[in-house]
This record gives structure tokens, C-alpha cells and sequence, in this order.
């Protein structure tokens, strides 16, 4: 009987000592969990100190920048000296005639014979004569013509130039100009040597009968 006695105590006593640490906890844990409120209408604003007062800002006095002094200079003249146009050197108007070579008697020849008859025996001939065309209309209306020129022919037969002393219309001047400058030419002679020659050729258009 005692020992059942005995149990039960320390049964309640183990429960006691359980249920009193339960009840310790549990009011611990609602102590710390509970929220802590803060009502910022009771705070007081600490006023800046003063170090975190704003520094007046010095304003730095801009010195004015001196100008350069422009110094006037007289405009120099139009017609100064150092304007003036430099003359071109003028060139030496004094010309060297070249010395005379052995074969100045050769240019002797070279110096036109004026008016020599062509075809003649020392005058300029023919190597090939062209014959002119007769002009169309000419032909067509019956009509005959007389064209003269005078040639420069050189030492070497070649026709140099060609002058109308006489035309004629209807196209025969064309006609005559266009046949002796197809031509070909043997020079004229003086003392058995090629000499330049000038010589007056009449070309004539005339229209032969059918009889």
C-alpha cells in the first residue's frame, strides 16, 4: 500500500515539474513574440549639426580679359613699288644669220623661175595628166569654158600651190582644180639641173560634134 502511495506522488510530482516547464515556455515564447510599436508622431527630429550645414559657395570675381591692342597700319597704295608689274626681260632683237655653206648655189636653184612655159623643153611637164571631168550641167546645157592657173612646181616635181588667174562658171574652175591636183609632174630645168618653177596652164572644156 505504501508503495502505491509512494508511486503516485512521484507520478504527480513528474507531472507537476512537466506542466510547470510547459507553462514557463509558453510565456516565454510570448514574450519575445510580441511586436514592439513605434509611434513616429513622438519622435523628435534632431536638429543638423553643424558640420552638415551647407558652406556658403565663394563666388570667384571673373577679372576682365584685356583686349589686344589693333594697331593701325596705312594701307599701302595701289601703285606702290613693291605692286609694280616686274618688266619681262626683253629679248635680244639681234638674230645671227647662219654661216653660209657650200651649198649655197644649190639655194640659188630653189628660188621660183617665174612664168616658165609649161611643156615646154626646159618648162614643167606632165608624168600623168587627169583629165577633167566635164561639169553636168555644162554639158547638159551646151555650154564650153576656159579655166587658167598658175602652179608652183618644185625640184622634185611636187605641186606646191595652185592660183586661179582665170574662172569660169558653171563648175569648170572646181573641175580644173580637182584634175591638176590628182596630176603628176616632171620639174623644169636649168642648165640640166631640177629647178622650183612657176608656169601659167590653161585647161579649156570644149564639147565635140558628133560628127
Amino acid at each position: 500500500m505504501k508503495e502505491q502511495v509512494r508511486g503516485f506522488q512521484i507520478s504527480f510530482l513528474a507531472h507537476m515539474f512537466v506542466i510547470s516547464l510547459v507553462w514557463a515556455f509558453s510565456v516565454s515564447a510570448v514574450t519575445v513574440s510580441r511586436p514592439i510599436e513605434i509611434d513616429f508622431g513622438m519622435v523628435k527630429e534632431e536638429a543638423p549639426s553643424e558640420f552638415m550645414k551647407p558652406q556658403p559657395v565663394k563666388k570667384e570675381r571673373t577679372r576682365p580679359v584685356a583686349q589686344p591692342r589693333t594697331v593701325e597700319q596705312p594701307l599701302t597704295p595701289a601703285h606702290s613699288e613693291s605692286a609694280a608689274p616686274v618688266a619681262p626681260p626683253k629679248l635680244a632683237e639681234t638674230f645671227q644669220r647662219p654661216p653660209a655653206s657650200a651649198g649655197s648655189s644649190a639655194s640659188v636653184n630653189r628660188e621660183p623661175v617665174d612664168y616658165m612655159p609649161f611643156g615646154g623643153v626646159m618648162g614643167p611637164n606632165f608624168l600623168h595628166r587627169e583629165i577633167p571631168e566635164y561639169p553636168f550641167m555644162a554639158r547638159r546645157m551646151n555650154k564650153e569654158g576656159k579655166v587658167v592657173l598658175r602652179l608652183t612646181i618644185d625640184e622634185r616635181g611636187r605641186l606646191l600651190s595652185t592660183e586661179v588667174v582665170e574662172g569660169a562658171g558653171f563648175g569648170f574652175t572646181d573641175a580644173a582644180l580637182v584634175a591638176v591636183k590628182k596630176s603628176t609632174y616632171r620639174p623644169a630645168k636649168r642648165d640640166g639641173i631640177a629647178v622650183m618653177s612657176r608656169a601659167i596652164l590653161p585647161v579649156r572644156f570644149e564639147l565635140k560634134s558628133a560628127n
